[in-house]
């Protein structure tokens, strides 16, 4: 079991590898730009939010994960269980390693003198105090809600097709636009005051494990092949 787990958590870093180099470098290199042109403009202040970037790619590597990964590793002999289970903890660790970076840019953005860039994260929109470690916890758990809910939409794509995937996601977006389900919803993440956003982090984490559920009901009995190429 551990020696799968290793197995799987070297495979699915391998295959993301490319893909993380590839956001970092774009975002690093740009930020990097930005600060330089601060210098030009006095009386400009350039804002940049690292944790929206990081929120977008999570979300999306999620999305592709199923596709990318599960045909390969049950041609590998994997179980689909045990597929499962190393992909979360993968997510895990792909949301404390993305937090890690967004939050060590963060600090060392806020130590230089030049105060015409401005690093905007979740953790400014809070009642949290600023700082390196709540900065890390919050953006892990926010990363891992993203891969997480991210993953679900892809096992559905993967089991019921375009048709079943674009029907589910037409479902949600009623919802939302209704409003007491909109309340209601936001009520259960968030609590909004004169001092900032007090978020509830256990309905986050509590979030993230409600949709592990369908996806690994999706998933236990999931084709080798996608319901698109069936």
């Amino acid at each position: 079991m551990f020696n799968d787990l290793k197995a799987m958590l070297y495979f699915l870093t391998t295959d993301f590898r490319f893909g993380l180099t590839i956001f970092w470098s774009i975002f690093l290199a740009s930020t990097g730009v930005l600060y330089l042109l601060t210098f030009s403009f006095n009386d400009v202040t350039i804002i940049v939010s690292s944790s929206l970037a990081i929120y977008i790619y999570c979300g999306i590597s999620g999305f592709l994960m199923t596709k990318e990964t599960l045909p390969f590793c049950l041609k590998m002999g994997t179980t689909r269980n045990r597929y499962f289970s190393g992909v979360i903890v993968f997510n895990l660790i792909l949301g404390a390693f993305m937090a890690f970076i967004s939050s060590t840019l963060s600090l060392v953005v806020g130590m230089t003198e030049q105060s015409n860039l401005q690093l905007m994260t979740a953790i400014d929109a809070t009642s949290l105090s600023p700082g390196w470690f709540n900065q890390f916890w919050l953006e892990t758990l926010i990363c891992f809600l993203f891969l997480s809910i991210g993953f679900m939409f892809s096992a559905i794509f993967y089991r019921t097709g375009l048709v079943g995937g674009l029907s589910v996601i037409g479902i949600v977006v009623i919802a939302i636009l209704l409003p007491d389900l909109r309340e209601q919803f936001l009520d259960f993440f968030l609590e909004f005051s004169e001092s900032g956003i007090t978020i509830h982090y256990v309905s986050l984490f509590i979030a993230a494990l409600l949709a592990m559920i369908p996806t690994w009901l999706l998933l236990n009995r999931a084709s080798i092949h996608s319901a698109a190429t069936r």
